[in-house]
Order: structure tokens, then sequence, then C-alpha cells
């Protein structure tokens, strides 16, 4: 009898270990990390291998319910690997260890993947078979090898055979054609979507289709739905904020690493509308770029050049440099920049103050040359299988200072009776310090738990010197000077932590921390308006967690931040206890995604919280012309935004509906400056609640070489301006059309027409009238691809003027604005190797940055 339990004691602790089943899901993952996450999903089995060895080989594949044995056979599939399955511990081996493995991609006449296609590396002398291999789902094949050249045969059921000749590690992009006399009179097409929806977005394959070839990072970004690149600012219709830019993990810091990056190092792109928890309480979108992981030690790096000719030339330079050797990675970039802006526009103002109504028409030139050095440099060390350390410091300078020289006539009438002209000149000139931001970053794993800890320090140094001469015979002649001077510095940490807690369910926490200190100086020596000197010292403490469940073809997470502020604001070195203050906020965010064949959808909600810039805050008030001053507002209070999106997507349709709801919602607002003069006061206050919608269509087939885009999109606001006195209706729709046109050309040319128009737009108080931007954009690689020549024609009938209204109740504003948007361009890259950076920071403080 006691044998008998015994036995039925250990059948029944064994049958739930050995019958532990796990579902997963890879898409294009290095085999090393879906082996570590199916090693942190089971208690029984340690999974053991070599992390370099399996680095470039990658898995995309479902698995659905099987053993943890049988899921590591799944996702080795037909690489050379030698899998060893003891009692406890499972080896993954490379069993054709090599310096070289053959890598690419292959397409079939669409562009989409082919799987399973056969991959044999034969000699060139004789044709003796050396190795071969498979491509897996996502059309990617790694084969090892030895020799310094190899002949590739790739062969596929109704593709005709390739051979072609490699004596380089890396072959990119190849496409299979149809062989039509293996099969006749069937035909079978697929398509798989260009995007694929994620659980805050949507993600865009880069690699292996036609935005590989368009030339950098930042004319990629271009392409996206819903994405906008304007002269290198990036940003996401619907969002009133810029996204946050990751580049493999760390936050970009400089709009110009978009200019660098090549468009065929790019992986993939995932554009996310509707950020977790993890992000900073103001974040509305985050982009976050993945790019391909080069192998080989040594230098590596590329060399761009820009020439820009609109009134007057513009040079962008820059140089990147890697070297690798082994485990570690040193970087070290810089980039120049020698700019030239000019804007030119043409005003009319109606101010109603204290005494009389003042009309004001002003013709205005500002002209602007930048010359700014910046750099970076760092290293990034991987210590084992789990563990890597790294820092980066950035810094930047404007050399020697920056010159916008002005020029403007103003005509004034009082009551509708002319009064007098002013004809004003001046210059404004701001130097910069060498500003410095340092981060430093680990990312390891104990036990099941992923550990992600980033820390940053930065400080801020500017100063800004501006004088304006006036000359009339009806006001007097004066000059104004105002000297301003603004200082700052922060220090910040941010730790992520993820465990998985059971099949398809994991947990995302961690917390947050920034201390940052800030301080404007303004002079005024004609004391035409007051001088001030304020202080504002601010902490944030943040807590966040997000759940997130896989389940079959659902997706669903939800989770919160919680963030506590604290502000102390001085001036004069007095503390103000009413603009001194501490602030709670509860952020909760959920999405709910479902994927089954060409159908994809989901639902998110998230909390958004705006806490103004610290000039905005700022009790300063500047000279901006005889009758209209502008400055901060220290009493404005935290804006929150209540925010909804919905997700459709058909094949190479897809929808998108957003609705928001904002309380404390900030905007700009003119007002009499005091209870006596006719002067207005620009400044910034709370509006209670405002409403807004957004609905977009994309439409994104491509027929051979033609990938043209169309979307569809209206905006409209719900917003009772007539409570500040405004009677002009501020909430028709706004309509605005995007055709964007791609073509792949033979002998690696790629051309690029896109149009933009839209009707009338209504945003707070400002009504921005109808314009409408036609840009061509070609691209030409030379020597394998090594050196890439592009040329853009922006604007090309200089129909992109900036034309707004804004209604104030008692200012009104008209402004036609032209800002050099048509231009010529003309830019060289050429890439030295193919090696990028394993630089894996995320950077810390990253809301803080954008306020300070």
């Amino acid at each position: 009898m006691r044998q008998m339990l015994t036995i039925l004691v250990l059948c029944l602790t064994a049958v739930p270990t050995g019958a532990q089943q796990i579902s997963r899901t890879f898409r294009d993952v290095t085999l090393s990390e879906a082996l570590r996450e199916l090693n942190g999903a089971t208690a029984r089995y340690k999974v053991n291998f070599i992390y370099n060895d399996l680095e470039d080989f990658r898995v995309t594949t479902d698995i659905r319910r099987q053993s943890v044995p049988d899921a590591v056979r799944q996702v080795v599939g037909f690489y050379p690997m030698r899998v060893t399955v003891g009692d406890s511990l499972i080896t993954v081996e490379c069993t054709h260890k090599t310096d070289r493995r053959l890598t690419g991609t292959l397409l079939d006449e669409q562009g989409q993947p082919v799987a399973y296609a056969n991959v044999a590396l034969l000699s060139p002398q004789d044709s003796t078979l050396l190795s071969g291999g498979v491509s897996n789902e996502s059309g990617y094949f790694a084969v090892p090898y030895e020799q310094p050249q190899v002949l590739a045969r790739i062969s596929y059921i109704g593709y005709k055979t390739i051979w072609r000749l490699c004596d380089q590690p890396e072959v990119g992009a190849i496409r299979l054609q149809p062989d039509t006399q293996t099969l006749k009179g069937v035909t079978v097409k697929g398509e798989r979507p260009r995007f694929q929806m994620t659980k805050g977005g949507y993600l865009s394959n880069v690699e292996g289709t036609i935005l590989a070839d368009l030339g950098t990072g930042l004319d990629v970004l271009g392409q996206l739905p819903r994405v906008q690149e304007n002269n290198g600012i990036i940003s996401i219709s619907g969002k009133s904020d810029k996204p946050l830019i990751y580049i493999n993990g760390r936050q970009m810091r400089d709009g110009e690493e978009l200019r660098q990056m090549k468009s065929r190092d790019i992986k993939s792109i995932e554009v996310i509308t509707t950020p977790g928890p993890q992000y900073p309480a103001n974040v509305s979108s985050v982009i976050r770029i993945k790019t391909i992981r080069r192998q080989g030690d040594g230098l590596s790096g590329s060399l761009s050049h820009y020439s820009r000719w609109t009134a007057k030339h513009t040079a962008f330079d820059y140089l990147r440099l890697n070297y690798r050797w082994n485990r570690l990675d040193v970087f070290a970039n810089l980039n120049y920049t020698n700019y030239f802006w000019r804007v030119e526009d043409e005003s009319d103002d109606v101010f109603i103050g204290n005494q009389h109504t003042i009309g004001e028409h002003k013709t205005w030139q500002m002209s602007e040359r930048l010359q700014r050095l910046s750099g970076n440099t760092g290293f990034s060390y991987q210590i084992g299988n789990d563990h890597y350390i790294g820092m980066r410091l950035d810094l930047s300078r404007t050399y020697p200072e920056d010159y916008h020289p002005v020029r403007s006539t103003m005509v004034y009438t009082t009551d509708g009776q002319p009064s007098g002209t002013i004809i004003s000149e001046g210059e404004e000139k701001a130097e910069t310090g060498v500003n410095p931001t340092l981060d430093a970053y680990y990312i390891g794993k104990v036990a099941k738990t992923d550990i992600n800890l980033n820390l940053t320090w930065l400080r801020r140094k500017t100063h800004n010197e501006d004088w304006t001469s006036e000359t009339s015979q009806e006001y007097g002649d004066q000059k104004v000077t105002t000297l301003h001077d603004s200082h700052s510095r922060m220090w910040a940490g941010k730790l992520v932590l993820t465990t998985p807690l059971t099949d398809g369910l994991k947990l995302e926490y961690g917390t947050e921390y920034t201390n940052s200190h800030n301080t404007q100086e303004y002079l005024n020596p004609e004391q035409i308006v007051r001088s001030s000197d304020n202080e504002m010292q601010e902490q944030m403490l943040a807590g966040f967690a997000e759940v997130e469940f896989n389940y079959k073809k659902w997706l669903f997470s939800m989770g919160a931040r919680f963030e506590h502020n604290r502000v102390r604001y001085y001036d004069n070195d007095v503390l103000v206890p009413e603009q001194s203050r501490s602030e709670n906020h509860w952020m909760p965010t959920f999405n709910i995604g479902w994927n089954r064949g060409k159908w994809q959808q989901r639902l998110g909600m998230r909390t958004l919280a705006y806490r103004p810039s610290y000039s905005v805050l700022s009790n300063n008030v500047s000279y901006y012309s005889h009758f209209r001053y502008r400055g901060g507002n220290p009493q404005l209070k935290t804006m929150y935004k209540y925010g909804f999106e919905y997700n459709l997507a058909w094949r190479w349709l897809n929808f998108t509906a957003e609705y928001a709801y904002m309380v404390n919602s900030h905007t700009n607002f003119a007002q009499p400056f005091d209870d006596t003069s006719d002067i207005m006061f620009s400044t910034y206050m709370n509006v209670p609640h405002r409403q807004m919608y957004n609905f977009a269509i994309t439409a994104s087939p491509h027929f051979g070489p033609w990938y043209p885009s169309l979307t569809l999109e209206c905006y409209r606001q719900f917003f009772n301006a007539s409570a500040y006195g405004v009677t002009e209706n501020l909430e028709k729709p706004d309509l605005e059309l995007t055709f964007n046109n791609m073509l792949q050309l033979k002998h690696d040319w790629t051309l690029r027409l896109n149009f933009t128009c839209n009707t009338a737009a209504y945003f707070q108080f400002v009504e921005r009238r109808p314009q409408q931007v036609l840009s061509l954009h070609v691209n030409k690689y030379f020597f394998n691809k090594h050196l890439l020549a592009s040329l853009s024609i922006n604007d090309m009938f200089k129909t992109g003027n900036y034309n707004i209204n804004i209604y104030n109740g008692r200012y009104t504003h008209h402004l036609h604005e032209y800002q050099q948007s048509r231009y010529l361009q003309l830019g060289l890259v050429y890439y030295l190797n193919t090696t990028r950076s394993k630089y894996k920071g995320t950077g810390a403080g990253n809301a803080e940055k954008n306020r300070l």
C-alpha cells in the first residue's frame, strides 16, 4: 500500500509539470531572444545556448499549446542547430560555427516574404555543396559558410531558380520571379497587410520593402500613415504634441539623426498612438525605430553632405563612426549645420483698448543664419548573455551666435483714422553654452524578470540679446533692449521591470524620478517693461504598472501611472506660495486588440497630463511692438486630456477614429495690459473644457512598381469661443487629403511625388487658411549601394504659405506668411561598412527635457 501511495503522489506531481504548454507569437526576433523568452516561461527546464552564435538567426512563428521542448524545436526550425533535451536541461548548439553567415530576405513579385525556400551554398570552382538553409516565415535566411566567396542557389516551387555569386555576408532583399512553365492554368495570389496592428498602434516593416530604398530615416517616416514630416520636424496627425522617437530603445536627442540614418538599415517602425503607462504623462504618441543588427568587428560609419538652396545656401554635414571589438562597441558622431532661413509676412491687427480701437498693418521680414556644432560619443558593453551596460555623452553649441535681423514697417490707425507710422529695425542674438547631456543604462535579467535602468543628467544655458530701434514722427523715436538668461539642470532615473506571470500573461512595472532647477532672468535697461528674476525648482516621482494578456486572437492590456509633482517658485529669491504647489496625477490606460486573417482592430484609452513649460510659467514680460507685449503666466494649471482611439484595418485599408476631452486646456490669449492703456498683452490661460474628434482613412495598395498611399482625414473641435467675446464660428470641420506616390524603378532608382492639401482648419482661437503643397524626391544608389545621391524639390509651386486668423475678442490678427518652404536640395551619403551601434539606452526624464 505504501508503495502504491508513493507512486500515485509521484504521478500527480509529475503530470502537471510535464504537461506545461506554451503559446507564443514571435515576429522577426533573434533566435536568442526567442529562446530567452521560452526559458523565462518555464520553471522545469533551463534553456542553454551561446548568445553570440545565434544572433544572426531570426524567428517568425506562432507557437500554439506546445510543450517546452517542442516549442524550442519549432523556433529552431530548419536552422543548423542541435537540440538536446534532458530531464531539466535543453541545450541548443549551432552545428556549423563560422565567422561568416550569408543573410538576406526573399520576396515574391508582390514584395511579400517567401517562406521555406531552399538556399544552397556551392563552391564557385566545382559547384560542390558547402552548406544549406531554409528561409523562415518572414523570408529571412542565415546560412553559415567559411569560404571568402560562395555561389548561392535559391530555389522555390513555382519560381525561377536564382544563382548569385556572393563575396559579402549580407545580400539584402532578393526578389523571386514566377516560373510560368512550372504550373499552368492555376494562379494563387496572396498579400499580407503592409501595416500590422500592435498593442498601442501599428508596426510597419521596412526591411525588404520599397521603404528601404528611400534613402534616409526621415524619408521613411514621411511615408507612413498619420506621420507628417515638415522640414525635418516629425508630427502625427490628431496629436498636438511631438512624438517621442526611440532608436533601438534609446531616445533620439537630435532630429538630425533621422537624416543620418540609412533607410536600408531600418528593420521596422512602430507608431504608437496610445502609449502605455511607462511613458511620461504628457506623451500622446511614440515612434520606435528598430534597425537591422549588423555583424562583424572593426570600423564602420557614414559621411553625409546635403546642400539646400532657397534665398541663400544651407549645408548639413554629418560624420558617424562606430568601432566594434568582440563585446565592446565604441561610437562617435559629429554634426555641423550652416543654416539660412528667411520669413516674410504681412499682417493686419485690431486692438480694442481701454480708450481707443487701434489698427495695425505690418510688413515684416526676418532672416537667420545659424551655425551649430553638435556631437556625441559613448560605449556599450555586453556582460555575459543577459547583461548590458552603456554610457553616452551629447554636446552641442551654437557657434558663434544665432543672428536674426528683423525689419518691419507698421502703419497705425486710431478709431479708423490714420494716426502714424513706425519703422523698426532690430536684431536678435542667441548664444548657448556647451550644453551637455549624459546618459547611462543597464539592461539585465534576474530569474524571470527583465531589468531596464536608465540615468540622465543634463545642463542647459542660453543667453539672448534683442534690440529694437523704432523711428516715428508721430510716436517718437525709441530703442528697446532686452537681455534674457536661462539656466537649467536636471537629473533623472527610470527603472522598468518586466515579469512573465503565466502563459500569455506578463506584468510591466517600474518607477521614474526627475529633479530639475530652472532660472529665468529678464532685463530691460530702458524700463519700458519691468525686469524680472525668477527661479523654479521641481521634483517628480512616478510609479506605473501594466498587465498584458494574450489569448488566441485577442490582446488585452491595462495599466496606470501615478505622478507626484512638487513645485517651488521664487521671484527675486522670495518664495511665492500661491505659485508653489504640489499635484498628484492618476493616469489610467488600456488597450484591447483583435486580429484574425486580413482583419485587425484595436480600441485604446489613455489619460494625459500636460504641465506647462518653464517659459510659459515665467512672469517675464517682453516687448513685441508699440501696442503689444507678451509673456508667461505663473498661475497656469495642468491640463488633462482623456483620449479614446479606435483602429480598424483590412489588407491595405486602415480606418482611425479618435475622440478627446480636455480639461484646463492651454491656449494663447490677448487681453489689455492694464486698465488704462490701449496695449494688448499676449499670454496664456486655461480653457475649462474643450473636445475634439478626428477621423482618418488610408488606402495603401500597390500596383507593380507603383506604391500609392491616399489618406483622407477629418478633424473638428467643439469649443464655445463666444464665452470669450469671439463671434466667429470656430467649430467647422477640417478636411485634409494626402496623396503619396512611390515608384521603384530599375537600376536602384526611386521616385516619390507627394501632394497635401487641406480646407480651413480651426484649433482653439486660431483659423488656419487652406493650403496645398506638391514635392518631388529622387534617389539613386551607386557602387553596390555604398553611395546614395538624392534630389529634392520641396513645395514646387510655392504654395506652402502660412495663412492664419486669430480671434481673441478684443484682439484680431490676420497673418499671411511665407517661410521659404520651396527649396532645392542635393544630398550625398557614403557608407563605410555596415555595423551599427549596440547602444540600448532609452534615457530618463524625457518629458522634463522637453519642458526645459
